[in-house]
């Protein structure tokens, strides 16, 4: 498979994800079913576990924070990201954390994807 198709096969792949997960939600919304609809069910389910939005915070900071140059010390980063899951999941599970506005740890976790889990810039040819 050539990077060219594995691109598109990618893209297609995400729009089409997101286009059914938007789909579903305006139906729900249209049936009155609003505790069902997905931004309440995040909102729940991130108010309660911390690990969510960190989580999604850290894929953010991923994917939108790309690093500049040669991402250095991977086995490291890896390794720290790795320990650092653990210990996250460890204190959620043990409920350490409070119930809190999900924003919180969405947002300060968007450094960790960008230092834990760097994306280096594709350069543009």
């Amino acid at each position: 498979m050539s990077l060219k198709i594995a691109k598109v096969v990618t893209t297609v792949i995400m729009v089409t994800s997101i286009a059914i997960w938007i789909c579903w939600d305006i139906v729900v919304a249209a049936l009155g079913l609003f505790p069902a609809t997905e931004s309440q069910i995040l909102l729940a389910f991130g108010t309660v576990n911390f690990v969510f939005p960190a989580a999604l915070g850290a894929l953010l900071g991923h994917l939108f924070w790309p690093v500049e140059g040669e991402i250095k010390y991977q086995l490291v980063r890896v390794l720290s990201l790795a320990v650092y899951i653990s210990v996250v999941l460890s204190l959620n599970i043990m409920h350490v954390f409070p119930e809190m506005i999900p924003i919180i740890p969405l947002v300060l976790h968007i450094p960790v994807g960008h230092l834990l889990w760097p994306q280096q810039r594709e350069k543009v040819a």
